[in-house]
């Protein structure tokens, strides 16, 4: 399957929901993500923890440089049309970090 073909990045799971998908890993390989601070999560009811799936989706092994293509292609298909003060604010998000830190 894909990565970030989730219809709801901003998507909320708790554990044994995210781990029954089989795209993240078990429940305590997700638990241990938590602990070793790998995965940010909230407390559900001060016990369950939910993590956002696009924390989840950043945790997987990385894509091909043919599936990352592939997603800009559908991001940039899906794209509003912006204006130049809009583009403006966006791009230094796409900073690549070494050229940032100079």
């Amino acid at each position: 399957m894909p990565r970030y073909d989730h219809p709801q990045l901003d998507a909320e799971l708790t554990l044994p929901e995210a781990a029954a998908t089989r795209r993240y890993g078990s429940y305590s390989t997700l638990r241990n993500r938590i602990h070793c601070g790998q995965l940010p999560y909230i407390r559900k009811d001060g016990r369950s923890y939910l993590v956002r799936v696009a924390d989840l989706e950043a945790l997987r092994a990385p894509e091909s440089k043919a599936a990352v293509d592939a997603a800009i292609e559908r991001i940039v298909a899906a794209a509003p049309h912006l204006t130049a003060k809009q583009l403006s604010r966006l791009a230094p998000a796409f900073v690549p970090a070494e050229v940032a830190q100079r």
